[in-house]
């Protein structure tokens, strides 16, 4: 169940100028569960990440702020599934 969740997670992530979005909305439970932790284990991380500003909640979707890693340079705002799909396979 986590590996599909991570792909459903990715499939609707987007690369924008301030960051990675990540469209989801899981309760700290639901995702304790797909990560095999604690809810209240969860819910600490997520606090510290966002106290030193390495994620931020934004109302509708989870934002990642700052430069995207390299391998995802270049995508704009277009979900990583459909530019899989517009891209040619490679041989």
């Amino acid at each position: 169940m986590r590996i599909g969740m991570g792909l459903l997670i990715l499939d609707g992530m987007l690369v924008r100028q301030d960051g990675i979005h990540v469209p989801v909305q899981l309760t700290y439970a639901t995702l304790a569960e797909l990560i095999a932790a604690r809810r209240p284990t969860v819910t600490k991380a997520l606090g510290e990440l966002a106290d030193r500003s390495i994620v931020r909640w934004t109302g509708t979707d989870w934002l990642l702020p700052g430069q995207p890693p390299a391998e995802l340079d270049g995508l704009g705002s277009i979900p990583i599934a459909e530019r899989a799909r517009t891209e040619p396979a490679e041989a």
